[in-house]
């Protein structure tokens, strides 16, 4: 018996210290080149390189009798069912859902540098107000639905450029528990849904099954 209490004890444990893990994800754009990596506390993992990828794709290429895959895509229905009416309502209450998820999302970092570029000086000094206006916009908007931990970005001008650039770094964080939280809420919504469809359904069913039992009568 204490074997099960202290197996229980530690599974327990386990469960707690797994929904309280913070997940992230990093990304980095830096001189053309994208690098995405999953977070779990402090350590990282690699997602995503398009250096590696590019390197890849040469030797694959180099390959003899390389061939080109073409995928088709394929739509599917979702199997739900739902209504035009059941759908806009499931829509709202899944938003509310997503507003009360990114309330617990924490941007660990956004850093980066944005360079207003072009021959035409005019252009440019209008290039490079505009860009901070919509630095500013998406702080504050950071600020109101986010926890922004730490928000650096600075905008430059380039006569000798003939484009903008953009260039940062962004990670997000949040823990299990969250996620875990929202998921449940997502399943409670479709189901819900899906309830009151199938009543409704079973309702119109059984008044059509009346109303041809009254029109025999009738007849």
């Amino acid at each position: 018996m204490n074997g099960w209490i202290l197996a229980l004890l530690i599974t327990a444990g386990l469960l707690g210290i797994l929904l309280l893990l913070r997940l992230g994800l990093r990304a980095e754009y830096f001189s053309g080149e994208v690098q995405v990596w999953l977070c779990v506390e402090r350590f990282r993992f690699s997602l995503y390189s398009s250096t590696e990828r590019k390197i890849k794709k040469k030797e694959d290429q180099k390959k003899p009798g390389a061939k080109k895959a073409v995928q088709k895509e394929t739509r599917k229905s979702n199997g739900l069912g739902f209504h035009a009416r059941d759908l806009a309502g499931a829509l709202g209450e899944l938003g509310g859902v997503a507003a009360r998820l990114l309330k617990r999302v924490r941007v660990e970092e956004l850093r980066g540098q944005v360079t207003a570029g072009g021959a035409d000086a005019a252009e440019v000094a209008i290039t490079y107000g505009r860009l901070w206006a919509v630095v500013g916009a998406v702080h504050a908007l950071l600020e109101r639905f986010v926890l922004l931990k730490s928000f650096d970005v600075d905008v430059l001008m380039d006569f000798e450029s003939d484009k903008t650039r953009v260039e940062g770094v962004v990670e997000i964080g949040f823990r299990c528990v969250y996620l875990l939280a929202a998921a449940l809420g997502v399943g409670k919504i479709l189901w819900k849904r899906g309830a009151m469809r199938r009543e409704r359904e079973k309702t119109a069913a059984e008044n059509g099954s009346g109303d041809s039992g009254k029109k025999v009568r009738q007849a």
